[in-house]
């Protein structure tokens, strides 16, 4: 089957041996044997998510040699699940990638004289890796568990279990939020060695938006070193307040950040009645930075001294000095003042914590600046996951995305992120994970026209729905991470709604955490989908009847956009939609090659003819100068 017709080869190789990641195999020829190559990748529709793509071989198997449990065939061993395999396509002396992906088994049917073995092997592509590989947590979460804190809130990335603490002896009562923004000045949490619940704990206002956090002391006697978090300026003067005190009520930090203008100072003090020593209050000024910032504040016991840090570097550095303090903190005393600022990433040590460490902290949480791109968010969590960087591709995203990451796998999050960008992400026919901006997604730029009069790429069917009720979705909801709880969010059309009946669509809003943004992304949505349209669903195409289409057809890709032109039944006016592909199928044979395409509507106001080259009816000045 290596040549299949005229000037077209089709190669099919796998890479026994090799793990799926592998990300140079080697390669092995099994063409020969292929009698049936069939691929199918994408989905039906633009309401449905992207599956795994798969690929079906029909395969010769008469002599075994696809047997797991032939000891003598040539890849005895070597024939288990996930043996990477890829089909390719050489037209003119250029290589095009049909499917990458990965066995799943070695199914063999025999007939029943036992006179032919056929083995229809399946292969999945990157979405069933992807779909399996754990969201690793981000990678300061990682740094802070390193140096083993004594308690971590991190605000904005939750736990498996968010209403258990990072680490132990905390009951949580704080929704999960990517800042903790408070209009006035509101205890945010509070020490106490009295049980959850008892009469001395604070009871939350539920009038007044905030909540409390409550630990058992189940380390009294510990002293607290090192203080650490992430804030962002909410107002540019007053004082943003932080206090911590240490499980023994008898040794603190207490935490100024001053804001006037465009200065700022950070005015740390340190408390030990322990060892009587005290550093009055002081200020350091240092640089702000837009957006969120770093701050920690260590001691250091071997050599007496306290330094603060801010956003990776050492701002100052000041012995202790010998005094005494005006008696111990009192019970139920405030961990942490706020006033109408921004913290996540709340944590304190009972160790000192290097420059080193403070470093690797602030590179790890800063990484892509305070609020990354949504493609830096794609890149970094798919790198954090093991999945090789080479196959991992993106455009420049719009939207800022927070850091959370609330779901399971990794596929999940490349859904989190499409939505959040309006954009697309998949895995390609190359085997990469891919993310589309929202530049892209709403623009339309045809890559392959297709019409019924000759003068572009011929098809063989098409199918329309025109005004289906079923691809209306006309109120469109979503939770985004608000301040305190997940708030809903509704984009509706009410006239549509009347006419047509409600028809819902959820998304995952889950990495916002500014309302603009997320209603925007439900009200884009809405736009595209509460008015009926003429849809152009599916587009077949006989490849073998015209082999010139295979560097067009072949190098089609999801979320590609076509152009569909056709007079139905030669009667009235003729249909043109810029269209949009949403799957794509190949099957092949020694005799022919058959593809299909799922399509969907490209962005509104796409319904009518673009101006094309050359083209006398919908002319477009060009090389033979046409409307000159």
């Amino acid at each position: 089957m290596t040549v299949i017709f005229d000037d077209v080869d089709v190669t099919i190789e796998m890479a026994f041996g090799d793990e799926p990641l592998q990300t140079s195999p080697t390669w092995t020829d099994v063409t020969s044997y292929v009698r049936e190559i069939n691929v199918d990748r994408g989905r039906s529709s633009e309401f449905s998510t992207y599956g795994p793509g798969t690929c079906t071989l029909t395969v010769d198997n008469r002599d075994r040699r696809f047997d797991p449990e032939h000891t003598t065939g040539p890849f005895y061993g070597d024939l288990l699940p996930m043996v990477p395999i890829r089909v390719t396509t050489s037209y003119g002396g250029t290589d095009y990638t049909l499917f990458y992906g990965f066995v799943q088994g070695w199914p063999t049917a025999y007939n029943q004289s036992n006179s032919d073995a056929v083995s229809t092997i399946t292969a999945v592509d990157a979405n069933r890796l992807l779909g399996n590989i754990p969201l690793p947590q981000a990678p300061f979460y990682e740094e802070v568990i390193a140096d083993d804190p004594l308690h971590y809130w991190t605000f904005q990335e939750p736990t498996r279990d968010p209403q258990v603490d990072v680490i132990q002896g905390l009951q949580m009562q704080i929704p999960r939020f990517p800042n903790f923004p408070l209009a006035e000045t509101r205890p945010v949490a509070y020490y106490s060695d009295a049980p959850i619940g008892a009469d001395a704990m604070p009871i939350p206002d539920p009038d007044v938006p905030f909540s409390a956090i409550y630990y058992d002391a189940d380390k009294p006697d510990s002293q607290v070193r090192t203080f650490e978090v992430w804030f962002e300026y909410g107002q540019t003067t007053g004082t943003f307040q932080m206090s911590v005190f240490s499980g023994n009520q008898n040794e603190y930090f207490n935490v100024f950040v001053t804001r006037s203008g465009a200065s700022r100072q950070v005015r740390p003090s340190l408390y030990s009645a322990i060892d009587n020593y005290y550093i009055a209050e002081y200020n350091v000024n240092y640089s702000p930075r837009t957006g969120a910032n770093h701050l920690v504040v260590t001691y250091n016991d071997s050599t007496g001294v306290i330094e603060v840090s801010v956003n990776g570097t050492t701002i100052d550095s000041r012995s202790m000095t010998a005094g005494s303090i005006n008696g111990p903190i009192s019970t139920g005393g405030p961990f942490c003042q706020l006033e109408g600022d921004y913290i996540s990433h709340y944590a304190f040590y009972e160790s000192f914590l290097s420059s080193t460490r403070r470093s690797a902290h602030w590179s790890a949480g800063s990484a892509g600046g305070s609020n990354p791109r949504s493609d830096f968010r794609f890149f970094e969590a798919l790198t954090d996951g093991g999945f090789p960087s080479s196959w991992t591709q993106r455009e420049i995203g719009v939207q800022d995305v927070a850091s959370v990451r609330n779901v399971n796998t990794l596929l999940d999050y490349m859904r989190q992120i499409e939505v959040a960008e309006q954009g697309a992400t998949f895995v390609t026919r190359e085997g990469a994970a891919l993310m589309l901006n929202r530049a892209t997604i709403a623009s339309v730029n045809p890559v392959a026209l297709f019409d019924d009069d000759g003068t572009d790429l011929p098809f063989s069917n098409v199918q329309v729905d025109s005004n289906t009720v079923d691809a209306i979705r006309n109120r469109v909801q979503g939770q985004y991470r608000g301040r305190f709880n997940n708030v809903q969010l509704v984009a509706e059309d009410s006239g549509s709604v009347a006419a047509y009946g409600e028809a819902l669509e959820t998304l995952d809003l889950s990495l916002f955490d500014v309302e603009s943004d997320a209603q925007s992304v439900l009200d884009t949505r809405l736009a595209r989908t509460k008015d009926p349209r003429t849809r152009v669903r599916r587009l077949d195409v006989n490849v073998r009847a015209d082999t010139s289409m295979v560097p067009t057809v072949a190098a089609l890709e999801l979320a590609d956009d076509v152009t569909v032109s056709f007079t139905p039944t030669g009667v009235g006016d003729e249909l043109w939609r810029a269209v949009r592909v949403q799957g794509v199928s190949h099957t092949i044979t020694l005799e022919r090659w058959d593809c299909q395409l799922y399509l969907a509507p490209g962005p509104i106001g796409t319904n009518g003819p673009l101006l094309v080259l050359d083209d006398d009816e919908y002319g477009k000045l060009s090389s033979g100068n046409k409307l000159g």
